[in-house]
């Protein structure tokens, strides 16, 4: 069975809980992240985690089976 591709978008300490939450290996799930700050998601991406980081919004949902989205809540009104 392929792995499902999961994207999480913002990754601070909530959405970093969420990807560290999914690390299980029997979910067989490839974790995907994307910050604005693109050195923390390069770090998230080299301490595990995440599986990949992508330098951009659109890179980081295409192809996701399911998009968790932990943004501040001024940034959600705007989308």
């Amino acid at each position: 069975m392929k792995a499902q591709r999961v994207s999480i978008i913002g990754l601070d300490r909530i959405g970093a809980s969420f990807a560290l939450a999914l690390k299980r290996p029997e979910l067989k799930l490839k974790r995907v992240g994307f910050d604005l700050d693109a050195p923390l998601a390069k770090e998230a991406e080299k301490k595990g985690i995440i599986d990949e980081s992508r330098w951009n919004l659109i890179g980081a949902v295409a192809g996701a089976d399911i998009v968790i989205l932990s943004l501040p809540a001024f940034a959600l009104e705007t989308t």
